[in-house]
């Protein structure tokens, strides 16, 4: 009898449910956001009035990182390991699909900021080689 009455309900949600049910509900659209950036988002860095941008973005939505130049330093390759090559070294990346695979990086502060994950390394040369002719304070090493 006592325990058929723990378990009547009142007509009243359960805070503790009403809880767990927005907790799922945003990790559940979380989790959405995610895999539609990783399948069909994009990923747009411009470099303007001395400003880098950088644009993660789905269906146009999405959220930007503002860098100043000046405060910008050793823009680099990064490979899938994490191993770092100099623009104008050989470069060895680990091979997926036949393709290598890199990201480019460059130190902002105490932080390093990386991008274009997947990339190919010829993709990520032209975009390093482009941005340290036109901007050669990115590739200073000392901050």
């Amino acid at each position: 009898e006592q325990l058929r009455e723990s378990f009547e309900t009142t007509g009243e949600p359960e805070p503790f449910l009403i809880v767990w049910l927005i907790g799922w509900t945003i990790g559940g659209a979380f989790a959405a956001f995610t895999l539609l950036r990783n399948f069909i988002g994009t990923e747009r860095l411009s470099i303007n009035g001395g400003e880098i941008t950088i644009r993660n973005e789905v269906f146009g939505i999405g959220n930007n990182r503002r860098y100043a130049v000046h405060e910008v330093s050793n823009l680099r390759i990064v490979n899938r390991t994490g191993a770092t090559t100099a623009p104008d070294s050989p470069v060895d990346m680990t091979n997926v699909g036949g393709l290598s695979q890199a990201s480019i990086a460059f130190d902002h502060g105490d932080a390093t900021v990386m991008f274009g994950s997947g990339l190919s390394t010829t993709e990520a040369e032209l975009f390093v080689d482009k941005a340290l002719r036109r901007y050669s304070t990115l590739g200073r090493t000392d901050t």
